[in-house]
């Protein structure tokens, strides 16, 4: 009897470790303090046109908790941000769902806004996470020539509290008037994230985008983002 008491015992405590076991819970965005990242982006494109290059040297990225009496959703959470880009400093707030949908920006152009989708577009709708798991996320970069990111997801492996996922992505310019693509290309890379908070520890992609017209006519992308 004891012997069975003991098994038992043992199952059920198996059993609570894998529900309890943190690659089996709901992947979202959780309020975790203060955050700091570096964010490099370049553009180099055919030899007729100069070098691009932005780079935002820092930003501050405080999770403040939920917001639900403000905006009347208890999944929405609220974030303040200081940002140091291009020598102007920025004092910043916006509101982003915890799947990773960013809901409100204030006091933020739009460069800002593109940013904050591109810190969080990762992280899948309501489910959990294992290695092997695949998802896709889209997204339109609001900028003079829209951008479409269409993104195939990857988790590699779960290291800890570290997801470390494969990310491929479809980028295609738009034109304002009809929304056309003009071009057209493939980003490739990696993205390293936290199982418990969400937040990205790391993200770096590589690529190019060809003119639609003329393929010859092609330029290079690099972006990444370093959390500090």
């Amino acid at each position: 009897m004891n012997s069975r008491i003991l098994l038992l015992t043992l199952a059920l405590f198996m059993l609570h470790l894998a529900a309890c076991s943190p690659a089996e819970k709901e992947w979202r965005l959780t309020p975790a303090g203060e955050v700091r990242y570096v964010i490099t982006e370049v553009t180099v494109p055919d030899e007729s046109q100069e070098r691009q290059d932005t780079i935002i040297t820092g930003i501050r990225l405080k999770q403040t908790g939920s917001v639900a009496k403000e905006y009347g959703e208890g999944r929405n959470l609220l974030f303040e941000v200081v940002s140091e880009r291009q020598g102007a400093i920025d004092s910043i707030r916006f509101t982003c769902d915890i799947y990773g949908r960013i809901s409100a920006v204030h006091g933020a152009d739009q460069a800002t806004t593109n940013l904050f989708t591109r810190l969080f577009f990762y992280i899948p709708a309501a489910r959990t996470v294992k290695a092997g798991d695949t998802w896709t996320s889209e997204f339109t970069l609001n900028t003079p020539i829209p951008e479409k990111h269409m993104n195939m997801i990857t988790v590699q492996e779960i290291k800890g509290d570290t997801v470390v996922m494969g990310l491929n992505t479809v980028v295609s310019v738009l034109t304002n008037v009809s929304e056309s693509v003009s071009a057209q290309g493939m980003l490739k890379g990696t993205i390293s994230a936290s199982l418990s908070t969400g937040l990205l520890y790391h993200c770096s992609l590589k690529g190019s985008v060809m003119k639609r017209d003329n393929p010859d006519e092609k330029s290079e992308h690099t972006f990444i983002i370093q959390r500090q």
